[in-house]
């Protein structure tokens, strides 16, 4: 009844990234009044057309968490994009905006972008006792790799997803699949892990889905 991240028809794209820093998680394991949070990815591919539209229907919206709390990166046709998050105690809600100094990129992970304003100020994790999906190094990475704003094909997106993918040798962790949207055509290209063999993670050749563009 829900969905991890998509894109419409229309050409809006939204995904939900897992919040692996808030500490004491409160999951319901059960279903409650509101939107779930893979319901919330559903939720504003059916009825949203518009970044700023997804926004009204957020801020309408009640939420709650089934499994792990959750922020959504949203973005469509005209480039705009933000990401919704709530305070770690759940009693704000706050949206990020694309950034005007990387050319409107916009970088998440798997921690609350709001809590750190400042980039420098983002801690290390990259070590045993960091964070379960090293959120702020892979962050690092992404934003690093975009921080000039120019203009990327889709080789080059590729290879920067592929740089923050856990894959082997990692221990105890891969990245399931990866996806690719073109919010201008309305379509996605995803790349599914196979198995590891002779110490690389072996994924699909890319599958293409279209809902027809413009």
């Amino acid at each position: 009844m829900g969905g991890m991240d998509g894109i419409n028809e229309a050409g809006l794209a939204v995904a939900l990234l897992a919040d692996n820093e808030t500490p004491d998680p409160e999951p319901t394991g059960v279903p409650q009044v509101g939107l779930s949070e893979q319901q919330v990815v559903r939720y504003l591919l059916d009825t949203c057309a518009t970044a700023e539209q997804a926004k009204e229907a957020l801020l309408l919206a009640k939420h709650y968490y089934f499994f792990t709390p959750c922020h959504f990166v949203v973005a469509d046709r005209s480039g705009a994009s933000f990401v919704w998050e709530h305070s770690p105690r759940r009693n704000r809600e706050v949206i990020v905006e694309s950034d005007l100094r990387t050319a409107g990129r916009l970088v998440c992970t798997n921690h609350l972008l709001h809590r750190w304003p400042d980039p420098a100020d983002i801690p290390d994790d990259q070590g045993p006792d960091g964070t379960a999906a090293q959120t702020y190094a892979r962050w690092q990475t992404l934003a690093e790799a975009t921080r000039s704003g120019a203009l990327l094909d889709d080789q080059a997106i590729r290879e920067q997803s592929a740089a923050v993918r856990f894959s082997a040798p990692a221990q105890q962790a891969r990245t399931f699949w990866h996806a690719l949207y073109d919010v201008a055509d309305a379509s996605v290209e995803f790349s599914f892990y196979l198995h590891d063999r002779d110490g690389e993670s072996l994924y699909t050749p890319p599958i293409g889905i279209s809902l027809g563009g413009r």
